[in-house]
């Protein structure tokens, strides 16, 4: 990941993706394992962030990933893509599991 002087409103989303698979490793796991939490903090700081499960041969995280970003994108457009409009939960990642209503937010 390269910042290319993104302003810190633009979020940044890693799909976990193969969450078809039986071995496939959970959201929390994929982050954890990347160092996703550490390097999102000392690169990015301030900028949201969050790993969402997908699946792309089954369709299973779709809906999640859309609203996901859906959501974003209308933060940023009200607030006029200004530096720092996205910050108020940029201390949270994001980790919803395939199939779950609920998410489970974690400190960075």
């Amino acid at each position: 990941v390269k910042s290319a002087g993104l302003p810190t409103s633009v979020p940044i989303l890693v799909l976990a993706n193969k969450q078809d698979a039986d071995e496939a490793l959970t959201p929390s796991e994929v982050a954890n394992r990347m160092g996703l939490r550490e390097y999102m903090a000392l690169r990015f700081p301030g900028r949201m962030w969050s790993c969402m499960p997908i699946s792309a041969r089954t369709k299973k995280g779709f809906q999640p990933f859309i609203d996901w970003i859906t959501a974003r994108l209308k933060e940023v457009t009200a607030s006029g893509g200004k530096e720092g409009a996205t910050r108020d939960n940029s201390n949270k990642a994001n980790f919803e599991d395939v199939g779950q209503a609920t998410n489970e937010s974690t400190e960075t």
